[in-house]
């Protein structure tokens, strides 16, 4: 019987396992009670649940991204106990390669397919032999197979299930895939022969990733398991050739090796390649990009002495699933090319996007295009790289070709100059004693509500997606978006509008409130919008300042307090808040010109536009010397 465990479960229903862990906390659906089924077992402390019940409590709460489907895949997902990973795949190995009929196959007949479909004993025949082909297993591959579209399906599913996770290896992300596909792929063009193919070397299954249906793949020297490699390209449904043709390119992975395991193999592949061939060598970071010092340092800098690497590229960390926080690099190897410089790059910024521009930027570093301009990677000398003990520097990427933007680095330092050179009016707030008061009043903005001397209502959700750069219709209190006049009518008609001398807060991280001084503004929830009534004691400046420097981080708004001010102390309070508002944006002015000046100051040093070296008289106008005689 198979069993499935919280995470079959998920993905089974196609969902993440979180998920799944809430629906069985919670048995109330639509108004009735349907409880997660019970654990029919607990094996090292993982819980297991019934297949058939577990199929029919998803049918009938309609819970899953896939109900058509499920009763299918089911079968594929819940692996009865003892079924073994490896026995798995060498029964897809035989099914591939025969088409046998697993649901009536024997033991014997089993062996009788896999003698009659490997006679020499190349990938399969030993394995069956000693295979112990109960009925759980024969089964499950079976199911397995009738879910899937096809046996590279099959092995996917495999892979990505309970049997694939058991293994303890993991594979890259479908980023780290793309990148390699797009480096191989240029390498592929690069050799522009008709007879052309990949070998695998290391772990072949990057390899194999990397092999479409109008290629093939060949058996080279640096394979880990030539047997596991017959195998697995007989799932996939490579062509595989004993032979690699003379134009051929390697794809080598050795993630997850040791970093000294991980040079040695590489310094064998990067040895071994004939003149005009090419090799994709994939591995940690630390073996073949990062710093290496002492005895590692030195076996990397003789590899590199060969002269055979070409390009190295640090890839942006998480592509590899077992350690999301450890990066990954690869060599870019060509056969006689007697490099006395290594093209690198750090790819921390390379999304997909970006994957041609990569490639091309391969293609013409194989070509040995030295006057072509590159978008990411850099020529470094290989000298400077066997005495730094590093590779790729953190950071490294392709010179950026400037252009004369009409804007000019001088034209930015004058403009910040004549900003930061004009004298700012200062504040000088006159103050006098007052007689005080026995007992303050201050009233809660809740206490105000009440009174009617304010209203406050909520913001609207608005859509990040309906802004326009161009539009005139600001949302408050962020001012980072803003909308068209007709697409905020259209999208937003109930959305209330500012009004002049409205105020627009928020109460969290920290309460924060802004004035709009010309209204019409949508009000973005979360915040809220505050309208102050003509009968109130206060102003606009006032409650703002109040807010903004008197309420406590995660207080509620309602329990805000407002102090109490006659009429007249308000009058003269918002003057004085006034001019402090004029002065605080003066200053912001004065801060934001001296960063723009020191900006300027280095990018067009840097970029040799302007210089330091100036007098203290004017530009064009010339000191003027008169000479006065008497008589």
């Amino acid at each position: 019987m198979g069993t499935l465990t919280m995470q079959d479960v998920a993905d089974l229903a196609r969902v993440s396992r979180p998920a799944v862990s809430q629906w069985r906390n919670r048995p109330i659906v639509r108004g009735e009670s349907m409880p997660f089924p019970p654990p029919v077992a607990t094996v090292s402390g993982v819980e297991h649940f019934d297949e058939q019940e577990v199929v029919d409590w998803l049918q009938r709460t309609r819970r899953g991204n896939n109900r058509d489907e499920q009763h299918l895949d089911v079968g594929a997902v819940a692996v009865p106990h003892g079924v073994r990973y490896d026995d798995v795949l060498c029964l897809l190995a035989l099914y591939a390669l025969s088409g046998v009929e697993l649901s009536s196959a024997t033991a014997q007949s089993l062996i009788d397919v896999a003698t009659e479909v490997d006679p020499d004993d190349l990938s399969i025949l030993s394995e069956i032999r000693v295979l112990d082909a109960s009925e759980d297993l024969v089964h499950f591959t079976d199911q397995l197979i009738d879910a899937s579209l096809g046996t590279p399906d099959a092995l996917d599913r495999l892979e990505k299930g309970r049997l694939g996770r058991s293994r303890g290896v993991r594979d890259l992300k479908r980023e780290g895939f793309e990148v390699v596909r797009s480096i191989v792929g240029a390498a592929l063009a690069h050799l522009d022969a008709d007879d052309v193919a990949i070998v695998p070397a290391g772990d072949p299954t990057l390899a194999l990733a990397c092999v479409n249906a109008e290629e093939q793949c060949a058996i080279g020297a640096h394979v880990a398991d030539i047997r596991n490699l017959r195998r697995r390209a007989a799932i996939c449904r490579t062509e595989l050739l004993d032979t690699a043709p003379d134009a051929s390119v390697t794809v080598a992975s050795f993630v997850g090796c040791p970093v000294a395991d991980a040079l040695d193999a590489v310094d064998s592949i990067v040895l071994d390649l004939r003149d005009g061939e090419v090799a994709v060598v994939m591995a940690s970071a630390k073996a073949l990009t990062d710093h290496l010092a002492g005895e590692l340092q030195l076996r990397r800098s003789e590899t590199l002495k060969i002269g055979n690497v070409v390009c190295a590229l640090r890839l942006p960390r998480g592509l590899w699933r077992e350690a999301h926080r450890q990066s990954q690099a690869l060599w870019i190897c060509q056969g006689g090319a007697e490099a006395d410089h290594v093209a690198v790059a750090d790819l921390d910024a390379v999304g997909s996007a970006d994957l041609d521009d990569l490639a091309t930027d391969v293609s013409a570093v194989l070509d040995q295009n030295r006057g072509r301009a590159h978008r990411f990677v850099r020529r470094r000398d290989l000298l400077d790289i066997r005495a730094s003990g590093t590779v790729v520097p953190r950071g490294a990427n392709a010179p950026k070709l400037r252009s004369r933007a009409q804007d000019t680095h001088a034209d930015r330092v004058h403009r910040a100059t004549l900003e930061t050179s004009a004298p700012i009016r200062t504040v000088d707030i006159l103050i006098a004693p007052a007689s005080g008061r026995f007992r303050t009043q201050d009233h809660s903005l809740a206490e105000l509500v009440e009174r009617k001397m304010i209203t406050v209502n909520g913001g609207s959700r608005i859509d990040p997606r309906d802004a326009n750069d161009a539009g005139t219709v600001r949302v408050l209190p962020d001012d980072v978006l803003r909308l068209d006049p007709f697409d905020a009518a259209k999208c937003y008609p109930r959305a209330r509008r500012t009004e002049p001398g409205d105020i627009v807060f928020v109460e969290k991280p920290a309460p924060r409130a802004v004035i709009d001084p010309v209204g019409g503004s949508l009000v973005g929830a979360p915040a809220k919008l505050l309208r102050i009534d003509q009968r109130a004691p206060f102003r606009p400046l006032v409650l703002a300042a109040i807010i903004n420097t008197r309420c406590e981080p995660g207080s509620e708004w309602q329990t805000w307090r407002i102090p109490g001010f006659t009429p007249e102390e308000s009058q003269q309070l918002e003057k004085a808040l006034a001019e402090i508002a004029d002065y605080q944006r003066a200053v912001e002015a004065k801060t934001a010109a001296a960063q723009d000046l020191a900006l300027a100051l280095i990018d067009g040093i840097a970029a040799g536009d302007i210089s330091l070296d100036a007098n203290e008289t004017t530009p064009g106008i010339a000191a003027v010397t008169t000479t006065v005689t008497t008589r």
